[in-house]
């Protein structure tokens, strides 16, 4: 049976130093495909850019598709963090309210960062692991839609 290649991180940091680690490789491996595009992404151009050994990437990130996982898993935490704030507390507002700040979170959303959202969507293979953690994201935005009264809708018509 072939081997399916890891693409969760291997361990999350817990050290203030360590969480430093991992932010410096997360920010090289946006700016690396926000500037440079897909095809310039590689493990070993991550490790130089945010100035650490390979083996320390390879510490918390077994391959280019756990960088890839674990960047659009933080990308999707800020767009989930502002759909939280337009849609919280909306339970008995009026249809045309809760539309509003659907829009407004769709726009806020989509201003986070549009060059890293456009190289994910674009430029990166769509892997097995990516599909599920998109759909993960969209299900927690539903859900959220769904909490701010878009159930009662049919009776607030």
């Amino acid at each position: 049976m072939p081997h399916k290649p890891l693409a969760k991180p291997r361990k999350l940091p817990k050290q203030e130093r360590s969480q430093a680690t991992v932010e410096a490789i997360l920010a090289a491996t946006t700016h690396i495909l926000t500037e440079e595009g897909y095809d310039h992404f590689t493990t070993n151009r991550v490790a130089e850019l945010a100035a650490v050994s390979i083996g320390s990437l390879y510490q918390y990130f077994p391959n280019k598709e756990a960088l890839i996982v674990a960047l659009a898993e933080h990308h999707a935490k800020e767009m989930e963090q502002l759909a939280e704030h337009y849609l919280g507390g909306l339970e008995n507002s009026s249809v045309i309210d809760v539309l509003g700040q659907i829009i407004k979170a769709v726009l806020a959303a989509h201003a986070v960062n549009p060059k890293l959202y456009r190289v994910l969507h674009e430029q990166v293979p769509r892997s097995q692991v990516i599909r599920q953690s998109d759909e993960a994201k969209w299900r927690k935005v539903c859900d959220l839609f769904y909490r701010s009264g878009a159930s009662n809708f049919s009776r607030k018509i």
